[in-house]
């Protein structure tokens, strides 16, 4: 693993970026207040910040600038409803489950808005236990919490104003270096020594993060005005440079052979050793260019491509003449697919580059052919999406009654056994629990760990160090580093958050530290087993309940990709760009979200993991179903008319039937396994593979007279990958039908 990368990639990533930003705008209010001896109006000033720092998620300026409006009148409502209610001392008790269900379920909305919902609730739990003077002073410091949020907003957007294109450079290269993982961990097939299986669910994974980069900058690109109007050189040069990488996403993907049959041909296996290393180079010099982006770097430099490709294509030339008989075509057919996939990645690497250097001729006539309604997704906001989710069949439903009974009974825990600091058992519950049971359960552990190891690391800290100055810097850094991995590595951030509210409390003149770390780790242990009470009292949707489902959709998307792929290859329709990518995009979040569920599945209790294996199994066919689609796609979008064959069609009815009977077994209490338990051997018998085996006669009969090159070669070349990308389909179908089969039993 390469340290230095990952240090330079986080360094450079939006989440530095972020703990700087919020440790300045949480920090400098209370720093200003106390200098002018007003602390007490600085806190509640930089708690109004931390709120709404919170829902400051990365996107579109407009979201964000949205986000801020509402968040700071959100949370200025919050704060005067507790105030108020802390005048009637039972009054907050009912308040509280009622506001924590309302802030959570508005989570149906999307990401910003749950994020929103959290800083509402960070207010609801951190105020519980603020004592009011009278009236005046409650509406007083619900302003001044107000008010934080307006500075931090400011802030933030005054920032933006400062690099307007740094949001996007971040995201951009976090969806390079994301592709450029994808890259090097498909290069690894080449490795005979590697399990195939294994390899397949990671590629699965890095598609799905791939995907959610590919969202993400979509929606900042597409949805800010500047670069859709295309104002400056430098706007037009990230978009260009978007839609580039995107496209060589699809490029790296139409690269599917049969790995067990190259492992097989021992004397490929040098070549294969050099596809490797050629490939992680330039999966590596992905990452580094999105490193470059992340950076603000306007050159990076440059791939030399030649010295990667010739000595590729010398030894590819030496093996060929070498190796080249009747028995050892389709193998070599299949290495010079692979070689021509290499040269087409290093190729649009070589564009990129361009494009990143400033360097490349825009071309206007990309971008206006360019639809944005391909890449983003529109949230509908209407009370009537809250009113469909009010039901216990409701994943989001049960979440919002789980935190608000789980935050109740913490509440009368806390107030019956007088704790310390209540709210910190308050906001553990808030904190821990998750709509998923696999992301409670991590958070639960992530945050007794990093509460203990805080605990411990500040305790150290207050003993050996008494200096004001010094713990004031240290409680610094450790907000700096509490914010920095808080959306990335949550223990860390644990440990960071506990540490400098130690010394945040040690400073301001709370000299009892072992206490307040006694309350801290009791708190924390009691938040953490309500959390784990409450998933149980109330669980979440189990995700075998869900699976048939985001099967049933994963299938279907599936078959309608490969239908709109047959009918063109078959001749009966032209190729239409836009809505083939429409139908890929589907099928591949649909096999994500497979892939997401049986992964949150991994985590829950064992009596809920249903079928495992054979949804493991689905999960690898998904993605290799995916693979070969993604190279017919290929095919599809380059075929001249002496490629388009009907014979395939023949062969497509039965990948069809095998598919919709997979789909239809998921749904229905029959089972099909009848249609798809035959041989596959006798595949061999369809019209293509008569074809398919005339042109191989020709050939070998070409090569024993010595004519290596004829017009035979590159059509039976092309014919045979196409046919062979239909022969794993159909492999893939029937196999997927017997999987969906024991699900059944």
């Amino acid at each position: 693993m390469d340290y230095g990368k990952q240090f330079r990639s986080f360094i450079n990533s939006y989440y530095v970026g972020e703990g700087v930003r919020m440790t300045i705008g949480i920090l400098l209010p209370s720093i200003i207040a106390a200098y002018f001896n007003a602390l007490p109006i600085g806190i509640n000033i930089s708690l109004g910040a931390l709120g709404i720092a919170i829902s400051d998620n990365p996107g579109p300026i407009l979201h964000r600038k949205n986000g801020f409006f509402a968040g700071s009148i959100l949370l200025f409502l919050v704060a005067i409803v507790v105030g108020l209610s802390s005048f009637i001392p039972w009054l907050y008790a009912i308040i509280l489950p009622i506001l924590c269900f309302i802030f959570s379920i508005i989570g149906v909305f999307g990401t910003r808005a749950a994020s929103i919902g959290v800083a509402a609730l960070l207010i609801l739990v951190l105020q519980a236990d603020h004592h009011y003077k009278d009236v005046e002073n409650a509406l007083l410091i619900s302003l001044y919490i107000g008010a934080g949020a307006v500075w931090y907003s400011i802030l933030s957007l005054a920032l933006y104003q400062l690099r307007p294109y740094k949001i996007v450079q971040q995201s951009l290269g976090e969806y390079f270096e994301t592709i450029g993982k994808y890259l090097k961990t498909k290069g690894n097939l080449f490795n005979s020594t590697i399990n195939i299986e294994n390899t397949y669910s990671q590629l699965l994974q890095l598609q799905t993060t791939a995907l959610e980069r590919q969202n993400l900058t979509a929606e900042i690109i597409f949805k800010t005005r500047s670069f859709v109007k295309e104002s400056t050189p430098i706007s037009r040069n990230l978009m260009l440079a978007f839609l580039d990488v995107t496209d060589l996403l699809d490029t790296i993907m139409t690269s599917h052979q049969d790995y067990k049959a190259l492992h097989s041909f021992k004397p490929a296996q040098p070549l294969l050793q050099e596809y490797t290393q050629c490939i992680h180079q330039l999966g590596n010099y992905l990452e580094e260019t999105g490193i470059a982006l992340k950076g603000g770097t306007s050159t990076i430099k440059s791939l030399a491509i030649e010295q990667l490709i010739q000595p590729l294509r010398n030894q590819y030339a030496t093996l060929h003449a070498n190796e080249i008989s009747s028995n050892s075509i389709s193998i070599l057919i299949s290495l010079k697919q692979i070689l021509d996939s290499i040269e087409a990645v290093a190729a649009r690497i070589k564009t990129l580059e361009k494009y990143i250097n400033n360097k490349e001729k825009i071309s206007r006539k990309k971008i206006k052919e360019t639809n944005p309604e391909d890449f983003i997704s529109h949230q509908r906001i209407s009370i009537d999406v809250i009113l469909d989710n009010l039901s216990f069949q409701s994943n989001i439903f049960r979440h919002s009654l789980r935190i608000a009974l789980a935050a109740l009974c913490a509440y009368i825990i806390a107030h019956f056994f007088l704790l310390g600091h209540s709210y910190w058992l308050l906001l553990t519950v808030i904190v821990i629990l998750k709509p998923a049971y696999n992301l409670t359960k991590k958070r639960n552990k992530e945050r007794l760990t990093g509460t203990l190891i805080g605990a411990a690391v500040g305790a150290a800290l207050l003993y050996f160090i008494h200096a004001d100055t010094l713990l004031l810097i240290i409680l610094t850094i450790s907000m700096f580093i509490a914010y920095s991995f808080m959306r990335t590595n949550y223990i860390i951030s644990v440990v960071a958050i506990t540490v400098y509210v130690l010394l945040l409390y040690h400073l301001l003149n709370f000299n009892n530290y072992r206490l307040l770390i006694t309350d801290r780790v009791i708190d924390t242990a009691i938040g953490s087993a309500l959390a784990i009470v409450f998933s149980f009292i109330l669980p979440p949707v189990w995700e075998n309940t869900q699976l048939n489902n985001l099967l049933y959709k994963a299938i279907n998307s599936c078959a309608a990709y490969f239908q709109a792929l047959n009918n063109v290859l078959t001749g009966k329709q032209p190729y239409e760009k836009n809505s083939i990518r429409l139908l890929r995009k589907e099928s591949w979040i649909s096999a994500s979200n497979v892939s997401d569920s049986f992964n949150r599945m991994l985590s829950e209790p064992k009596h809920q993991q249903i079928h495992l294996p054979q949804i493991h199994q689905l999960v690898v066919v998904l993605y290799m179903a995916n693979a070969h689609l993604a190279t017919l796609n290929y095919y599809a979008s380059e075929i001249k008319d002496n490629l388009v064959t009907p014979e395939l069609n023949e062969l497509a009815q039965h990948i069809l039937e095998h598919l919709h009977n997979s789909a239809a077994q998921l749904q229905t209490a029959n089972s099909f396994t009848n249609s798809t338990n035959g041989d596959k051997k006798q595949n061999k018998t369809f019209s293509i593979y008569v074809k398919i085996n005339e042109l191989l006669n020709i050939r070998n009969k070409e090569i024993e007279t010595g004519q290596l090159n004829s017009n035979t070669r590159p059509y039976l070349s092309t014919l045979k990958s196409i046919t062979d990308q239909y022969s794993f389909l159909y492999n893939i179908s029937i196999d997927m039908a017997k999987i969906t089969a024991q699900l059944k039993e």
